[in-house]
């Protein structure tokens, strides 16, 4: 298999996980201090697209761009809060959106140009499989802890 199909199926089968364990859990209910569904997506939503900022500029040749230079503490309040006033059901169209976007710019992406180092949107250094590749693994990390937080979920 291709790095390139590695890549794409970690990030759909990750997805599909998350997709799975959040059907389990009522849309009021609270995930984490103060976030539920909404603001977990947002956040997912925002680190999206941050990525695929990265693999766009890759692709065109482009310096990156820090869209977290105050790290991701901050980009996180950041993201939640410029949605907060959104209903769940637009969060959700731009959290797959955002997924898609990010699957449809990795498509594009030559073999060769995985291993190429870049700037991350956080200003840490790597690959560029790497930067996709750390969507999924966000999203597994945040499935592995609500998982352990909420042990009665994702039982099925």
């Amino acid at each position: 298999m291709s790095q390139k199909a590695e890549i794409i199926e970690k990030l759909n089968t990750t997805r599909q996980e998350l997709k799975d364990l959040l059907a389990d859990i009522p849309p009021e209910k609270e995930i984490y201090p103060d976030w539920g569904i909404k603001e977990l997506l947002a956040h997912f939503t925002g680190w999206d697209d941050a990525a695929a900022a990265g693999v766009r500029g890759a692709l065109a040749g482009e310096d990156p761009i820090i869209l977290a230079p105050r790290g991701p503490d901050d980009f996180n309040a950041r993201t939640v809060s410029e949605r907060e006033t959104l209903p769940l059901d637009l969060i959700i169209k731009e959290w797959e959106h955002n997924r898609q976007e990010l699957l449809e710019l990795t498509e594009q992406v030559p073999e060769e140009k995985f291993d190429i180092h870049t700037v991350y949107p956080w200003g840490e250094e790597g690959t560029l499989a790497n930067l996709i590749l750390g969507m999924a693994w966000h999203e597994h990390f945040h499935i592995n802890e609500i998982k352990e937080q909420h042990p009665e979920l994702g039982k099925k």
